[in-house]
């Protein structure tokens, strides 16, 4: 039993140099390259996360004002719309201007 104990002292001696090596290299690599990997990472993910909520938000004004646009298009086109039917002269025939180039002669073939 002494000699069992006697070796695992001596692989526990030899290899405790590289254990000790090990974790300095681990400390290094962690010091030195993760943490400001990581701080590189966050800023992207910070930016990238900006410029996707400005995203968003320029899609929701884009959608509020497209809205609004419609409702105020929807409003001028109803025959209820402010006195506009004295301009025209009659309500609800239609416009009474002639639209240019819809007669028959209005086209020229070129021969």
């Amino acid at each position: 039993m002494d000699k069992l104990l006697n070796d695992l002292g001596g692989i526990v001696l030899n290899g405790l140099p590289t254990a000790i090596i090990v974790l300095i290299l681990a400390v290094f690599v962690r010091q030195f390259y993760l943490k400001p990997l990581e701080a590189v990472l966050a800023e992207r993910h910070r930016l990238t996360e900006g410029a996707r909520q400005a995203a968003e938000q320029s899609l929701h004004s884009a959608d509020s004002k497209i809205a609004a646009y419609q409702t105020a298009l929807d409003e001028a086109r109803s025959p209820h719309a402010g006195g506009e039917s004295h301009l025209r002269g009659d309500a609800g025939s239609g416009p009474t201007v002639a639209r240019r180039g819809s007669g028959s002669g209005a086209r020229h073939s070129r021969g």
